[in-house]
């Protein structure tokens, strides 16, 4: 018999060994009977990359937390392929977005906090070039240590120890076709739902068999949303499929907003973090956190997909708020500044809205009247700068037609001014444009002016005089005239 001397079979050969070693090793550290000389390789620090977060390595060596009495986490072995994705920064430059969506893919691993692990991945160009990185922690969440702590993986066996610990992603950078095969010791497996693969039956078995891994997951295409333990038992009998589907369906409607999919341009491959695990409502780089008031909505698909009543207080808006914080990873930055981050963010809630509503006055078109949440919080509170500023939008879309604010932000998407301009100026100029009338008048009623450098550009556009005021659309067609269309 030949022996096998190829450069794949070498390959192999030591990375199968090095899993046997490290397998022994943190096996051993668990039952406490590890070996002087072995302790000392296992406390060896993972060293920090460039680009890393600051203190990353001394991260791993910090205790914050201490296992319960009795807790147990059974060491286990899993393989995992994630396919290379684009840079958040990349991404958010090619779409102009305000916040960036991440590239850190769920694993539905978790690492016990103070306990010996290994994370071991192939030896690729990824690996080597330092592009593969290991995110720890449910961002922004208290109970994993608040931040993420972000570690370059080299190729073969990684050794952790992280303090808190936490759930673990992975981001590989590279070309579409890169990947990764990570194996795992002495890491739990989280409960997760993974939308077309688990069924709602398979995933509640896994909810029902005792663990001591705090989180949940649930995973679709461009979504994942993390909860505490508690709380996905309580929603336990909710319809998983229903609810990530309705978080891909969201999605897909926010991003027709700026004219993204079917076929124009290129939705983004990165994902949207939702968490339960925080006392602030709001979008930042990469994730979206709620109270766990919300939690109701955020994990029941038939409020979370539902057509909207009548506004008359602040509960009544829950899912209106929801809808608005997904939408703040769509918002475009030549739109949304100067403090119109409020008002524009209304586009993407009302296209929801739109969407999931049944009946006349409700649909998409033209003769279709003003969204009515939004018209209940005008009339709840009048004074509100941004909501009358998101009714003016919404006016637009009444008076030019369902695929007016798409046709806007496309634009805003490919301008490249010689100089910048604020939000204000690209939003009557942007509007002007498409609209193919001067806009000017109908901006000023609610003090909103463009500068005198906007103002040069419009009057060299030379655009018509309104046929009909845009304020005057909220129910319907006015009635001295007919509506005017963007082709004439």
């Amino acid at each position: 018999m030949t022996r096998d001397n190829s450069p794949k079979h070498r390959r192999r050969t030591t990375f199968g060994r090095r899993t046997a070693f490290i397998a022994a090793t943190v096996l051993a550290a668990v039952v406490g009977t590890t070996a002087a000389t072995t302790a000392e390789a296992v406390a060896a620090p993972v060293t920090a990359r460039d680009g890393d977060s600051a203190g990353a390595a001394a991260e791993q060596r910090r205790g914050a937390r201490q296992l319960k009495p009795g807790a147990f986490f059974t060491p286990i072995g899993l393989t995992a392929k994630l396919p290379a994705k684009p840079s958040p920064g990349a991404e958010q430059q090619r779409l102009k977005s305000m916040l960036k969506l991440s590239s850190a893919q769920s694993t539905g691993l978790y690492l016990p906090p103070q306990r010996r692990s290994a994370v071991i991945i192939d030896d690729t160009p990824e690996s080597r070039a330092g592009k593969v990185k290991l995110h720890i922690g449910v961002p922004g969440a208290k109970g994993d240590g608040g931040e993420q702590r972000v570690i370059t993986l080299e190729p073969g066996s990684n050794i952790l120890r992280d303090g808190p610990g936490g759930m673990l992603y992975l981001s590989v950078e590279g070309g579409s076709s890169a990947s990764i095969t990570l194996e795992t010791l002495g890491i739990a497996e989280a409960p997760r739902f993974v939308l077309g693969r688990t069924s709602n039956e398979e995933f509640r078995k896994m909810l029902d068999r005792p663990t001591n891994v705090p989180w949940v997951e649930y995973v679709s295409e461009r979504t994942v949303l993390t909860v505490d333990r508690a709380t996905a038992l309580k929603y336990r009998d909710q319809d998983q499929k229903r609810l990530m589907e309705s978080y891909e369906t969201i999605t897909r409607v926010q991003d027709a907003v700026n004219n993204v999919g079917d076929g124009k341009t290129r939705p983004s491959p990165l994902v949207q973090h939702i968490t339960l695990d925080s006392q602030k409502t709001g979008a930042t780089d990469g994730q979206v956190a709620f109270d766990p008031a919300y939690a109701d909505v955020v994990l029941s698909p038939g409020k979370l997909a539902q057509r909207l009543g009548p506004i008359s207080s602040s509960h009544d808006k829950r899912t209106w708020d929801v809808w608005k914080e997904l939408g703040r990873h769509r918002q475009l930055a030549p739109l949304g500044g100067d403090g119109f981050g409020e008002a524009t963010v209304s586009l993407y809630a009302t296209a929801v809205e739109r969407h999931f509503s049944l009946g006349g006055g409700f649909t998409a078109g033209i003769t279709s009247k003003l969204s009515r949440t939004l018209a209940g919080l005008r009339k709840a509170d009048p004074s509100s700068v941004d909501v009358q500023r998101a009714v003016m939008f919404d006016q637009l879309r009444l008076a030019y037609g369902p695929d007016f604010w798409p046709k806007v932000n496309d634009l805003a998407g490919r301008d490249k001014p010689r100089h910048p301009r604020g939000a204000q100026d690209n939003l009557i100029l942007m509007t002007s444009v498409i609209a193919g009338e001067d806009l000017r008048d109908f901006f000023a009623k609610s003090k909103m002016f463009p500068s005198k450098d906007a103002a040069k550009v419009l009057d060299k556009l030379d655009l018509r005089t309104p046929k009909h005021d845009p304020s005057a659309f909220e129910n319907g067609r006015p009635k001295d005239g007919r509506v005017v269309g963007l082709g004439e």
